[in-house]
């Protein structure tokens, strides 16, 4: 096996014993997400269906069904944050990377890969404990698998532009505002609150440009019903934007070490 993928393989291994290494913690990351989910979401709508039959064009399964779905796309999409790499160069311990054998930006990512496998285990979970307290309908193989393969996709996208909000921290003592507003604003334009079919149309279309939709609204909806055409837009548009973040990312990270090397740190 070459040198290079069993660094990937040993990094990846000690990342998951890492997040792993503290039992009660990492009971109560498969415990508390499912709770919390109950206790809001779960107890809001099944009130708010108490008055009326249907919101929108939803019943009340169907919004069952597509709350519990963004919720198990966020949690398995935006979970990992970019908190240790902002540490790691606000703290001056990027420099121990730069003569590691693996580098800064491969041990991030192999970071998340660990984070995201333990993630997709804890989902798994959380799926098989909503199906038998019949929170949502159940759920087929195809909806399943493939809606599963588009949230690793934008988990990855997700860390792409974590790892570039993290790399603002070259000239910002302080980078967590930024994810804050970041995960507001996407909270609100992807339709994690609301289906995004219950906004204006005007802001729907306009939406269809951008990101957000495909993040939480469209994967969602291909847990409920798989279509091929959702999945391969999401994809055209979540790589048109991914493009214009590498090339930034890349930018940052040259311009950033450039600085951090020059302030003989």
């Amino acid at each position: 096996m070459p040198s290079n993928i069993q660094k990937w393989i040993d990094t990846i291994k000690i990342c998951m014993i890492k997040h792993t290494a503290y039992r009660a913690n990492f009971i109560l990351q498969i415990i508390a997400p499912i709770a919390v989910f109950y206790l809001v979401k779960y107890s809001l709508w099944s009130t708010l269906y108490q008055e009326r039959e249907l919101i929108g064009s939803w019943t009340r399964q169907s919004m069952m069904d597509y709350h519990f779905f963004t919720f198990v796309v966020t949690l398995l999409a935006t979970g990992h944050q970019a908190f240790d790499l902002s540490h790691d160069i606000r703290l001056g311990k990027i420099s121990t990377y730069l003569i590691y054998p693996f580098n800064f930006w491969e041990f991030h990512t192999a970071s998340f890969i660990a984070y995201l496998i333990i993630r997709f285990f804890i989902v798994l979970f959380a799926i098989l404990i909503a199906v038998q307290l019949g929170w949502i309908a159940n759920v087929t193989m195809l909806n399943f698998t493939g809606a599963l393969i588009y949230c690793v996709i934008i988990s990855f996208f997700w860390f792409l532009l974590q790892f570039t909000t993290g790399l603002i921290t070259f000239w910002m003592e302080e980078t967590w505002i930024l994810r804050v507003i970041i995960t507001v604003i996407s909270s609100f334009l992807s339709g994690y609150y609301y289906p995004l079919d219950l906004y204006p149309e005007i802001m729907q279309t306009i939406l269809k440009f951008t990101p957000f939709p495909y993040l939480s609204y469209y994967p969602s909806k291909l847990f409920m019903h798989f279509s091929l055409e959702i999945f391969t837009q999401g994809l055209m548009v979540l790589a048109l934007w991914a493009l214009p973040l590498i090339l930034i990312n890349r930018s940052l990270w040259k311009r950033g070490l450039k600085q951090y090397s020059g302030a003989g740190i």
